[in-house]
């Protein structure tokens, strides 16, 4: 089975997007079902399926968010997807706006 990952660096630390991907209000703007969420040793991880995740952890830019998919899947849609969280989370200044 194919694999896809991308990574993308964005300007706001891993607690902020822990924060924006926890709220259940922002689920529908990047994913459509979620199993888990939990940290992990430098930030987080969010789990849909058992081959499928998405992984926020702090780095010197920000935070590196990961999307690793084991499916046939459209790359460009996951680097269109990362890309649009990047720029909602950028767009509010590294802060998050809860509902």
């Amino acid at each position: 089975m194919p694999t896809v990952e991308h990574s993308i660096a964005v300007q706001a630390d891993a607690d902020t997007l822990f924060v924006y991907f926890s709220e259940v209000g922002n689920l529908p703007e990047y994913l459509p079902s979620v199993r888990r969420l939990f940290p992990v040793s430098d930030g987080w991880k969010l789990e849909w399926n058992s081959d499928c995740w998405l992984q926020v952890e702090d780095s010197p830019e920000g935070s590196l968010l990961t999307v690793h998919l084991s499916a046939a899947a459209d790359e460009g849609g996951v680097q269109r997807s990362l890309e649009s969280i990047k720029h909602e989370l950028e767009l509010r200044g590294g802060q998050t706006i809860q509902g």
